[in-house]
């Protein structure tokens, strides 16, 4: 995983009239290799870190490098890049397609990012066996337990072995 240097982030939205302000002027350095684990109260900010390292949610000030790449500069296919080569992200609400099976969930992040048919076929089906479901891969989510949709949203977020790995309440639905 490359190094990770946030500097001076500031996030702030409107809620009720009100400005919030998860972010004010934050820093943060990861090394390469780090784990790191964010610990707080409901509506402190953790999803909305991981968002914003993710690149789905911009800040309102701040930069975030990752490695070498100013993530918050990131437009058009630079940033479709980043988000498919270069972090992973297992979202707390799953967000898995409905109308897909599960091995269809993990086989199509790795066609998107140009992987051919057999190779994303054979990958998907390994990571499914590796969270254990080998014998759940044909299932649409609406037929997968909580626990069973997650380890398919682990398996999706590992299908292309990205460098950075962020995972919103990733064990929350697990046994």
């Amino acid at each position: 995983m490359p190094d990770i240097r946030i500097r001076d982030l500031t996030m702030e939205y409107s809620s009720g009239g009100y400005i919030v302000r998860p972010f004010d002027h934050f820093d943060l350095d990861l090394a390469t290799g780090a784990l790191a684990l964010l610990l707080g109260a409901s509506g402190c900010g953790k999803t909305t870190l991981l968002s914003m390292l993710a690149s789905i949610l911009t800040p309102t000030s701040g930069v975030i490098h990752v490695g070498d790449t100013e993530v918050t500069a990131l437009k058009g296919p630079d940033l479709a890049n980043y988000r498919r080569h270069t972090v992973g992200v297992v979202f707390q609400a799953f967000n898995l397609v409905p109308s897909l099976t599960a091995r269809e969930n993990v086989y199509v992040a790795l066609r998107n990012a140009g992987v051919a048919r057999h190779p994303a076929r054979a990958r998907a089906e390994e990571l499914l066996a590796k969270v254990g479901l080998e014998d759940r891969m044909h299932h649409r989510p609406g037929k997968l337990s909580g626990g069973q949709q997650q380890r398919v949203a682990i398996a999706r977020a590992l299908a292309l072995d990205p460098p950075l790995i962020v995972a919103d309440e990733p064990t929350a639905s697990l046994d």
